[in-house]
């Protein structure tokens, strides 16, 4: 069961079990990690759109407090690895025998769309 703590004027809902489990492996408490919150040097982004997010320059985003990676860092990275593009909802017409083709496989009609449509994608820029 969630529980709630208010801390200057924001509610905060935590798990008890999780708080205890963070307080042993940590040592801090739930109370006092929600002091974080109260640190000036914060930045939100909670009021920012997608579009002014995107247009922060990388000379403007403060770094200071992230450690410089090695090339040894990245030997094992693997780009898009965890990439999922984002989703938009859009209304087409198909053809009725191709839906049904579709469907016919089974559930999940929508997801195979999209990979006939990615793999025309990655065809056509090869």
């Amino acid at each position: 069961m969630s529980k709630f703590y208010l801390h200057k004027g924001y509610t905060y809902e935590w798990d008890p079990a999780k708080a205890a489990e963070n307080l042993h492996k940590h040592k801090i408490s739930f109370e006092v990690a929600c002091e974080v919150f109260d640190d000036c040097r914060i930045q939100s982004t909670r009021d920012r759109t997608e579009e002014q997010l995107l247009a922060v320059k990388a000379e403007e985003i403060d770094t200071r407090d992230a450690p410089a990676l090695s090339d040894e860092n990245w030997a094992n990275a693997e780009r898009g690895k965890f990439y999922r593009p984002r989703k938009v909802q859009k209304t087409v017409r198909i053809d009725a025998d191709v839906i049904y083709w579709l469907e016919s496989k089974g559930p999940g009609y929508q997801t195979r769309i999209n990979a006939i449509l990615r793999e025309a994608i990655t065809s056509e820029q090869k």
